[in-house]
């Protein structure tokens, strides 16, 4: 195969065969075994050429043996976890994933903990799925899951939808001004496409989903020092950062489509008797206010634990970290 004979020649030119140090933790043989299709005949060269096995390619391979031999040399294995990117998931999580059913009865064996949660509270039996093998729920519940847990669909993310006049030129700010990243895009040319910024993504859709004048609330680390960095890069800032009586400090950015990023971190000080602005104008082109024009939207500004929780009239606000809908409080 294609991927074979790639990997020959990289190990013969003196590749890195065991490649640790990615951010994922895996490794090169967990990136042949852990993530969608398991790769057994890439896996397969990389041991017959002296790779090291790790807890969680032997289970994505099914590989009784090596999962025996790793766990009694240490027996913290079969506790161990992925990395942040995988939620922390254990190795009980990831070989009903797997659908492994042989192995979910010797990690069992092994003393793998059944209700076991990873970072976003899954549990083993939360993952198993219609297509998943019959015994491996049985096998579950057997050893001590809650049976209750089965079936539990936990919210994962929410993702706002902007509706922009050209994708294209939307990517561009989000990237170039606003200091995102493009994760993909969709279409000849892109008609859809998805931007993020550390644990914040925006879905661009071309003329169709969404509305105008969206208003998106994001919490940042430090609102004053994104700031200095959204004038030098000549970002469309609507409010400098400002501090509120709901205890955050906030800044106001428009993009090309006239939709809100609401930027705010935790106050500075005490309320800066301001309102929250629809056209409070600073230009970042030469670092002067041209012009200041404040109009109350009338919102009921209540407290709510560093976290602006009311709606603005005439405009749709989506308020969380990665944008779920705000209401009034």
């Amino acid at each position: 195969m294609l991927c074979r004979a790639v990997m020959e020649r990289l190990l013969a030119a003196g590749a890195d065969i065991d490649g640790q140090g990615d951010l994922h933790e895996a490794g090169v043989i967990g990136w042949a075994t852990c993530f969608s299709d398991v790769r057994a005949d890439a896996a397969e060269l990389l041991l017959a050429r002296g790779a090291k096995p790790t807890i969680f390619s032997a289970v994505a391979l099914d590989r009784t043996d090596l999962v025996r031999h790793l766990v009694e040399r240490d027996r913290s294995q079969v506790e161990a976890k992925m990395s942040r990117f995988e939620q922390h998931r254990t190795v009980l999580h990831l070989a009903v994933l797997k659908n492994r059913p042989k192995m979910v009865a010797l990690l069992l064996e092994l003393g793998a903990d059944p209700s076991a949660r990873d970072d976003i509270g899954s549990t083993p039996l939360n993952l198993v799925s219609a297509m998943t093998d019959k015994s491996i729920a049985g096998l579950l519940i057997k050893a001590g899951a809650d049976p209750k847990e089965r079936g539990v669909s936990r919210f994962l993310s929410s993702v706002p939808i902007l509706s922009v006049r050209s994708v294209p030129a939307s990517i561009d700010y989000y990237v170039h001004t606003l200091g995102f990243e493009q994760e993909w895009d969709w279409g000849d040319p892109p008609t859809f496409a998805c931007v993020r910024r550390d644990q914040v993504s925006i879905f661009l859709c071309q003329g169709a989903q969404g509305a105008p004048g969206t208003w998106i609330s994001i919490f940042v680390q430090n609102v004053d020092a994104l700031y200095e960095d959204y004038k030098r890069r000549g970002a469309d800032i609507r409010q400098a950062p400002t501090n509120f009586p709901w205890g955050v400090r906030e800044m106001n950015v428009q993009d090309l489509d006239g939709h809100r990023l609401r930027l705010g971190s935790d106050a500075t000080g005490p309320a800066d008797e301001v309102h929250l602005t629809d056209e409070l104008k600073i230009s970042c082109l030469d670092a002067r206010a041209r012009s200041i024009t404040l109009r109350d939207f009338n919102g009921h500004a209540g407290r709510t634990r560093g976290r602006p929780g009311w709606t603005l009239p005439r405009s749709r606000v989506i308020s969380g970290r990665i944008g779920a809908t705000a209401g009034s409080r």
